[in-house]
């Protein structure tokens, strides 16, 4: 598993050992936003070889039902305050 977060952007990976070489790789950018009482979260890249999973990362995100999390599009909202 590799993670790399470097000035407010993220990547990441997992090396599986596949002869398909369907290896899952995610990036975005992370931002604090309402004087650091929100995470905003840009899911930009969430893949599993070539397919892009995106939209079911999204979706479980969003099934999850905490009140602290709200999701749009590809953004995550992540209320950090109290």
């Amino acid at each position: 598993i590799q993670l790399d977060i470097k000035e407010g952007e993220f990547s990441g990976s997992a090396k599986l050992d596949s002869y398909l070489n369907l290896w899952p790789r995610i990036s975005g950018v992370v931002e604090s936003i309402s004087e650091g009482k929100v995470l905003h979260i840009h899911l930009q890249k969430a893949k599993v070889g070539i397919f892009s999973v995106r939209s079911i990362v999204m979706r479980m995100i969003e099934n999850l039902e905490i009140k602290k999390l709200k999701t749009e599009g590809n953004h995550i909202y992540i209320n950090i305050s109290e």
